[in-house]
């Protein structure tokens, strides 16, 4: 099984609400999979917290969790990020002891918002400076 390896910064962390869509079932096969956490990480990328988290390919540093994601698994949650206005690259990321884990994807936001203006303010790490 091909495992996609993943840095995921908003509400896929654990403890958010989309953190289940990790671990899940292919409905087109029936199979059961489960993402493999490979610790916490950092990347060189701004992160703003509006009524989502929003990562900015600008200069900055956000704070994310990485992990080893079964393909089947990293499709839907493709489809899930690209359909809200995100997209997909992939960056390296400095993982908190120091060591670096190449080539991660991640979703980074187009900038294109939906529904109302919002403000948004930058964070360095979603879920410490949440509102």
């Amino acid at each position: 099984m091909k495992m996609i390896r993943t840095f995921v910064y908003g509400t896929l962390k654990r403890g958010y609400g989309n953190h289940h869509w990790l671990n899940g079932i292919d409905y087109s096969t029936g199979k059961v999979y489960d993402s493999q956490f490979l610790g916490t990480g950092k990347v060189n990328a701004e992160l703003q917290l509006g009524y989502l988290p929003y990562l900015y390919r600008k200069d900055g540093e956000a704070i994310g969790e990485v992990y080893l994601i079964p393909e089947p698994i990293y499709n839907h949650i493709k489809n899930m990020e690209c359909g809200a206005g995100y997209y997909e690259e992939e960056i390296d990321v400095t993982m908190l002891d120091g060591t670096v884990e190449k080539d991660c994807k991640v979703f980074f936001h187009s900038g294109k918002l939906y529904g109302s203006c919002e403000q948004s303010q930058i964070i360095k790490e979603y879920g410490v400076d949440k509102h």
